[in-house]
């Protein structure tokens, strides 16, 4: 047995259960493309995008396929930072920048739920639930940056120290 292998830390799994929901995202909207408009309304996306999705317009599919390049990145980098295999360019700052906008995504579950419980029929329980889910996966990449900062800093790869 080969001496080097070490057991997978917390922080690599953190970001290993990051980088595979943001592949999972990524694939949720090649689905939402092919469902068009009530793939657009159910997700939040708006009552315009899901009739231009109706009506053949290649704008609202444009814009869930550059989502879908950046979800799909974004799983990399985390997968990457997780040790799943070479580390990309500036690994630890982009996954940082990657959790932070989570976590600015799902700040949004604060007055989502207040408002969902003073107006029940204007906000869908499922929106609160994806900022809960934002704010629960922006807390996972932080830490898990935080734990593996020093093993993703330079003069590091796959995430072992260089002597």
């Amino acid at each position: 047995m080969n001496s080097t292998l070490r057991p997978i830390t917390t922080g690599q799994r953190l970001l290993m259960i990051m980088g595979w929901w943001n592949i999972a995202f990524a694939v949720l909207h090649v689905i939402i493309i092919f469902m068009k408009g009530s793939g657009y309304r159910y997700f939040g996306a708006g009552e315009q995008m899901a009739r231009a999705a109706e009506a053949g317009n290649p704008k609202p599919a444009l814009i869930t396929a550059g989502l879908t390049v950046i979800f799909l990145g974004f799983g990399l980098y985390a997968l990457s930072a997780g040790g799943q295999f070479r580390r990309l360019p500036l690994t630890r700052w982009i996954v940082l920048g990657i959790g932070v906008l989570y976590l600015l995504r799902g700040i949004l579950v604060g007055p989502q739920a207040w408002w969902a419980i003073q107006h029940p029929d204007q906000v869908p329980l499922r929106f609160v639930l994806f900022s809960a889910v934002a704010l629960l996966l922006g807390v996972v990449c932080v830490y898990g940056v935080m734990l593996r900062w020093k093993e993703l800093g330079p003069g590091t790869a796959m995430g072992v120290q260089h002597g």
